[in-house]
Formats: structure tokens, C-alpha cells, sequence
């Protein structure tokens, strides 16, 4: 089971869309594939829960009410074949990094939890709030790598240095597997002459985890999550869904290359 955590301490880089996009070809090409919604807001969940999973009825179970109780983490089915979700809700995520900063090593309880899971999937991708909190250093902690999708916008680099430092740092004291293995820019127009430059000057730091292939702007993706719907059942012959494919080949050729 290989643990990657979608990171990025800026919003609306296209964290959800890259997690939920990667988990939809990961079980398409046969890759069981677990999904765990780290972020207070929540879009992951409503963007694949369906309606098997109406939350807030009783009886639903989430990832905070399992990292508080000590319990194991609640899996779903999802709306997207091959793929699992751990659920999450703002209300619950809002206040979980207060309630487990008390905890004793409570970076390492996502990492606890994950390892009891039964071993039946390939992949766990984690997708994380937009902040290096407690809940993102969790998900480091419990990563084998860190995958960063970024906006290729001015202070785009200075954020990257940021993640990268947080890597280095949970690296060499809490996860000695865990590595920066890719670097994703997302809503790229390369026709401006800002993400030329943007991506140049990654490529100049970072070249080995600069991924090569780079999802461009398009709307079909934003309509998909309001179908909820992965982009490759909603839009298959799009810009997004032709792009996410690569990105996918990218993606899992490093993560099998390196086990």
C-alpha cells in the first residue's frame, strides 16, 4: 500500500480536483484505491460521496470522530468505481487540531490509524487542507510521498519552498520514507508568458519532481464535481480528462517504479 499526500498550504490550486481525479484512474486501471478527506471543508466528500452516503443521518461515521475515539477510520464506497472514501465534515475537521494537539504524538495518529486498515487497497491518497497544521503534518507523517499541485502564479514559488521545508522537516523527524516526489502545476495557460516563467524557475530547482505533464485550465473539471461525477465519466474526451490521464501515467509510473 503506497500513501500519497496531496499537499499545498495556498487553496484553490486544484488539490481536490488532482486527488479525486488521480483516485478515479487509479481504479480505473485497476488500482484499489483508498481516498481520505483531511480537509475542513469537505469538498472531497461531497464530491464523491453519492447518494448512499448522505451525511449527517445517524449512524454515519467520520475520519474525526475516529482519530478522536480511537477507532477505525470509516470506509465508504464511493460514487466513483474502484475507489473508497473516508468521509469528513467541516464541523467535525474544523475543531480536530485542537482537540488532538493535547494528544501525545499526535502527528503520528493518522499514521496509526491508516496502518490498522485491513490491506486491500494500493493506494491511499490523502488529501489535505490548505495549511501545514496539524492535520497536514498528520498526513506527511503517514505519506510515502508528497505530491504538490500549484497555480503557476507569482508567489506560487515562495509556497513550494514553504511545503518543501515541512517535508524536510516531518523527513527527518517523524517519516524517513517520506519524499517531495512530484510537482504538479495545474490551471496552466501556456500561452502567458507567467507560467512559462513559473514553470521554468521550478524546473531550474526542482527537475526531478517537476511533473511533466501539466493540467491546463478548463471548465469541464468544475462541472464535474457539480455533477459529482470523476472527470473521466463526466467529460472523457476533454482537455481536463486527457490531462489527468497523463498526469496519472506520470503519477503511478514514479510511485510502482520506486517500490
Amino acid at each position: 500500500m503506497r500513501t500519497l499526500a496531496v499537499i499545498n498550504q495556498k487553496g484553490g490550486v486544484g488539490k481536490t480536483t488532482t486527488a479525486v481525479s488521480l483516485a478515479a484512474m487509479f481504479g480505473r486501471w485497476g488500482r484499489r484505491t483508498l481516498l481520505v478527506d483531511l480537509d475542513s471543508q469537505a469538498n472531497t466528500t461531497r464530491w464523491l460521496r453519492g447518494s448512499h452516503l448522505e451525511l449527517g443521518e445517524d449512524g454515519d461515521r467520520l475520519l474525526a470522530d475516529a482519530l478522536t475515539e480511537g477507532t477505525e477510520l470509516p470506509v465508504h464506497p464511493s460514487a466513483v468505481e474502484g475507489v473508497d472514501l473516508v468521509p469528513s465534515s467541516g464541523m467535525n475537521m474544523a475543531s480536530l487540531d485542537l482537540v488532538l494537539s493535547g494528544e501525545p504524538g499526535a502527528q503520528l495518529i493518522l499514521r496509526q490509524a491508516l496502518h490498522a486498515l485491513p490491506d486491500r487497497w494500493d493506494y491511499v491518497l490523502l488529501d489535505c487542507p490548505p495549511s501545514l497544521g496539524l492535520m497536514s503534518v498528520s498526513a506527511l507523517a503517514a505519506a510515502n510521498d508528497a505530491l504538490v499541485p500549484i497555480e503557476p502564479k507569482g508567489m506560487a514559488l515562495e509556497g513550494l519552498r514553504t511545503v518543501d521545508r515541512t517535508v524536510g522537516l516531518v523527513g527527518d523527524r517523524l517519516n524517513p520514507e517520506l519524499k517531495l516526489s512530484g510537482i504538479l502545476v495545474c490551471r496552466a495557460n501556456q500561452r502567458t508568458r507567467l507560467t512559462q516563467d513559473v514553470v521554468e524557475a521550478i524546473r531550474a530547482k526542482y527537475p526531478a519532481q517537476l511533473i511533466s505533464a501539466y493540467v491546463r485550465e478548463n471548465v469541464t473539471l468544475a462541472e464535474a464535481n457539480s455533477h459529482r461525477m470523476s472527470i473521466f465519466d463526466y467529460a472523457p474526451s476533454s482537455n481536463g480528462a486527457a490531462d489527468y490521464e497523463a498526469v496519472a501515467r506520470e503519477v503511478i509510473a514514479r510511485a510502482e517504479g520506486a517500490n
